[in-house]
């Protein structure tokens, strides 16, 4: 596959940083051209119902071998939605490792990003709003600094109203209401009735302080955010309409991912991509 990366200047990189700590994201239409990006979502299609391939993905909620539930693609509610895709098909790695991807994630952070986790979805997620901060720690990173976590989405089709486009609060990354969000925190008899009220929280906060915004964007565009931007995605209005993006989740690991993370399966091994790094399924062809 030819990729033909459109290049950002010293000053455009920091523009987008300045962006990231004033509004808590920024969106980059034209991050990449939008034949790569349909060539990638044909090798996404081939890869997906080759048992050998070993692809993981969530179906019903739970983590399990994607290929066996190929002929349910109909039946499921975001159609694919897969773990780790960059561990099985190339160009999602590239995707996520574009060089203004990470030029900007490297100002930001001032320290290389790793990729921790990412998620393909075929149409949008449809999740209530939130912050990423409490919920992403993937068992093989847990123990990470939440507050070095920013999110990303590049779209393979352009998100509509129609089709569950993400919305965001600008500025609630700055709202001390919603930083740096525990569930322990809120009343409950359990881990659930905890995340209840920290989301009832969330979204009174949201409706009082901060206007949300809808994420209308190209194929192609790349959109960061930072941990504690409140976001969500709208409902499915158009059942037929898909919106297939690749989510990233990024942050800095301590003394290079050594001695970090619990036993996880399939196995993962940090492996280096320039200067930054990705944590690998060890069984991917």
């Amino acid at each position: 596959m030819t990729w033909n990366f459109t290049l950002h200047s010293k000053d455009q990189v920091q523009n987008y940083v300045d962006r990231m700590l004033h509004y808590g994201y920024v969106m980059i239409e034209n991050h990449i051209p939008d034949a790569v990006m349909d060539k990638c979502v044909r090798h996404v299609d081939k890869a997906m119902p080759r048992p050998e391939a070993g692809i993981m993905g969530l179906v019903n909620g739970s983590i399990q071998p994607f290929a066996p539930f190929a002929a349910m693609k109909g039946q499921l509610p975001q159609g694919w939605r897969i773990t780790n895709a960059e561990s099985h098909v190339r160009c999602i790695l590239d995707i996520i490792m574009a060089p203004t991807t990470l030029d900007i994630l490297g100002e930001y952070l001032k320290a290389a990003p790793t990729v921790l986790q990412t998620l393909y979805y075929e149409y949008g997620s449809g999740q209530m709003t939130h912050s990423d901060f409490p919920n992403v720690c993937p068992p093989w990173i847990r123990g990470y600094n939440a507050e070095t976590l920013v999110g990303s989405t590049v779209y393979f089709e352009e998100s509509r109203g129609d089709n569950a486009a993400l919305y965001y609060y600008p500025r609630s990354h700055l709202n001390t209401r919603v930083r740096d969000l525990d569930p322990a925190r809120f009343p409950g008899d359990d881990r659930s009735s905890k995340i209840v009220a920290m989301h009832k929280h969330i979204q009174e906060t949201m409706n009082s302080h901060h206007t949300r915004k809808i994420a209308l964007a190209k194929k192609g565009t790349l959109i960061l955010w930072t941990a504690n931007l409140i976001h969500g995605g709208l409902p499915l209005v158009n059942p037929l309409a898909t919106r297939k993006s690749i989510i990233a989740h990024y942050g800095v690991i301590p003394n290079g991912g050594k001695g970090i993370g619990d036993p996880h399966t399939p196995p993962r091994v940090l492996t280096e991509y320039g200067s930054s790094a990705y944590f690998r399924e060890t069984t991917a062809t």
